[in-house]
This record gives structure tokens, sequence and C-alpha cells, in this order.
């Protein structure tokens, strides 16, 4: 039965002997006679609604709900203990009494309140009252449906702290979202993404030409190739541009997208991300003047360079040691360099080798011959340094130097200096 306040119900005649005779005069499931009083009516619709129904005066006081909305919405709910007017301390999530709700619902002809009340079950219980005014000859009521939407507010709290995880990610890690409605030719972009083109909040008309304006002359013609090849071979798209700003400042931007297609086959949607890489763009640039800048001095200097593995194998010879064998750089890299190491140094040379690998950074000098392209003999000096430790290089780095001329001066002036002496020795 439903609960109202203690004087209502027990008066003759009123909304509860109203709602008996109602529910004797028809069975369970039949339609009420349209010819009833609307206390007869109110009350049979607050006893045979399958959801929870709650009366309330214009000035905010709840004057009765039906059992479903006691039992099954409010439940346990310690701000319901004393039934109906139990409903009276009720107040919006926003602040708004049910009194000022009352009034909003009558001038309005509609409205919507939600409220967190405590529970005996659980910390808060999330409520929702749809309510219509209810005119009668006494003044005027409304009458409000109530549901339960705690579990609707949390699926909607998850998500709601899901999506600011990834809106600080994507803060983060500056990046932006898109959605590319094709056939409407709309675009919808996170907030990030206008950041990253140097739009303010809410700039992005959704237009393309507005995407187009910013993306470098240059690079627009690749891109609009690309998204039209990934469209056409029903792959990803995955791109590399620059982004130009009002203020000419250019930044560099990475996107990605997949697309959706219709049944008949024509693309509907292109979702995906678009990410900044300056730094990285500009990183690698460095990199890369860095390297050039290596390789000439590599290439000029007068000592030859080569990398070569654990196992002897040559990554890598410069143009300058090519030179000094007579050879071209790929026949080197392509050969064992040890097989021109003349047979009687090539013990030595094993044995410098071996320990050059068994300590991380050693750095071991000596000399040996190869065989220069004409078949003669040429001294080089070598130092090997042991960087297989250094991802950046993974191998042995060995310097080597042509010292041909000075072993043969050494050899000449250590012959000259005995024949000095015995010619002073005879004066």
């Amino acid at each position: 039965m439903p609960t109202y306040l203690p004087d209502e119900g027990s008066r003759p005649g009123g909304l509860s002997s109203a709602v008996e005779q109602a529910g004797e005069s028809a069975p369970a499931g039949a339609a009420l006679p349209l010819d009833i009083a609307p206390d007869t009516l109110l009350e049979a619709l607050l006893s045979r609604s399958p959801c929870g129904l709650v009366l309330i005066s214009s000035d905010g006081t709840c004057l009765a709900l039906n059992e479903r909305a006691e039992r099954q919405v409010l439940g346990t709910a310690t701000a319901v203990s004393n039934g109906a007017a139990g409903l009276q301390p009720i107040v919006s999530d926003e602040g708004e009494s049910l009194g000022a709700f009352a009034a909003r619902v009558l001038q309005d002809g509609a409205g919507t309140l939600t409220a967190s009340i405590p529970s005996a079950d659980a910390p808060e219980r999330a409520i929702e009252l749809q309510a219509v005014p209810w005119r009668h000859d006494d003044g005027a009521t409304i009458v409000a449906s109530i549901r339960d939407v705690s579990a609707q507010r949390a699926r909607e709290r998850v998500l709601r702290e899901s999506e600011e995880r990834l809106r600080l990610a994507l803060q983060a890690a500056r990046m932006g979202t898109y959605d590319w409605d094709i056939p409407r030719g709309r675009l919808t972009w996170s907030r990030e993404h206008e950041e990253l083109w140097g739009l303010a909040p809410g700039e992005f008309d959704g237009t393309y030409e507005m995407f187009a304006s910013r993306v470098h002359p240059d690079d627009l013609p690749a891109v609009d190739h690309g998204v039209a090849r990934c469209i056409e071979a029903r792959e990803p798209f995955a791109g590399e541009f620059r982004v130009v700003w009002p203020d000419g400042t250019v930044r560099w931007i990475a996107g990605t997208g997949e697309f959706e297609f219709g049944p008949t086959g024509a693309p509907l949607k292109m979702r995906g991300v678009v990410r900044e890489i300056t730094e990285q763009k500009v990183a690698e640039a460095r990199l890369q003047a860095s390297d050039r800048r290596f390789r000439s001095v590599v290439e000029h200097a007068w000592d030859g360079i080569s990398i070569s593995r654990e196992d002897g194998t040559l990554e890598y010879v410069s143009p300058s040691a090519a030179r000094m064998l007579g050879e071209e750089v790929d026949r080197l890299v392509a050969h064992d360099l040890a097989e021109r190491v003349h047979p009687a140094d090539r013990a030595r040379m094993e044995s410098r080798l071996d320990e050059v690998r068994s300590t991380p950074h050693a750095v071991v000098t000596w000399s040996h011959r190869l065989r220069h392209r004409s078949g003669e003999y040429r001294w080089v000096e070598v130092t090997a340094t042991n960087l297989l430790d250094d991802p950046a290089v993974n191998g042995i780095v060995s310097n080597f130097r042509d010292v041909t001329e000075r072993r043969q001066a050494t050899t000449t002036c250590g012959w000259r200096m005995p024949r000095c002496s015995r010619s002073r020795a005879g004066c």
C-alpha cells in the first residue's frame, strides 16, 4: 500500500479509501473508468503505476508516494524513513529545494530534478524526479516519477574520469583527436587538436578548408594523396606534415587514422589522432647535420677508420682507408681485411685483437703490414678501441695510418748509424 502523511491515510473517503475502492471495482491490469474523481484517479495511478510516483504540493511538501517509490527506488534511505514526509529535506545537486522545483514545474509545465540522498546500504543513492503539474479544485500539485539513477551516475562518473585521464594524456603527449564525417564533409576536433593548429578554443569551423589552410603548402598535396590512396586501398593512414601558425611558426605533425566504410564500399568515417613531433624533427635534423659533419671529417681525414663486429666482420671502412690501400670502399667491406695482413704479422694482429675484445673500452696499439692493391705491403699503425657495449657503435673501432715511410726512414737510419760509428772509430 502507498505511504501517506499520517492525517491523509486515516481521513474517511480520502486517498487511501479511494484506492481501495478503485482496487475492488477494477481488477489488476484493467482500465480504470474515465468518470472517476480526480483524487480517485490520482490514487489509482499512484497505486497501479509500475514506476515510483511522488505527489508534491506547490510549496514542496511531499503528500504521498507509492510503494514502488519507497521500497524499490528509495529503499532504506534514511531521508525517507518516515514515509512521504521524509522526502522534504531533498535538495537537488544544483541546490534547488523541492519547493523551488515544484514552482518551476508549475510554471514551465514540466521539470527534472536530480539529487543524492543518504542510504543505509550505500554511501549515497542518486535519484531523478521527472514531474508534471496536477491541477485540481483544491489547488495545484505536481506528480513526479522517481527512479534510482545510481548505476547510471556511476557509469557517467567512470566515463568522466576516463575522459579526463584521456584529456590529460593527450595534453601531456601533445596529441589531439578528430572525427571526419566524410559524406557530410564535417570534421570534429578535440580541443587539443585545435591547439596544434594554433586555433583558439571553438575557432575551428569543422571544414576541410580550415584544416587545409594551416597545412604547409608544400605538404598538402602529399597529405591529400595519402588519404585518397588509403581509402582506395582500404588501409589505415599515417603521415607526417607541417602546420603553419598565424605567426609563421612551423610545427611538425604526425597523423594517423582509420576508415569506416558503408555497405556499398563508400567511405563514411575517418577517425584518428594527430601528434606534435616538432622536437623530434628538430632533434633528427641536428643528428643528421652532426652525422654529415662526422662523415665529412672521417671521409677527408688522412687516417683510415674501420668498424668491425666482434667476429671481425667489417661494417664500415672510411674512404681514406680505401685510398690508403688503393681499393674501393665496397670491395674492402665485402672481403675480410685480415686476408690483406702479411702472413708473418697475422698472429700478432690476432693476439692484439683478442686483447681488445677481452676488455670493454680497451685501447690497444700495434703495427702490421697490409697488402696494397698493387701487391706491395704497406706498414700501418693501428689503434683499436673496444666499443662493443656502446649501442651507438656496437663494434671495434680501428684508426690506422700508413707509416711505411717512417718505418723505412727508421730502418735506414738504423743502418747508417753503425757505419757512422765505425767511420769515427777508424779516424
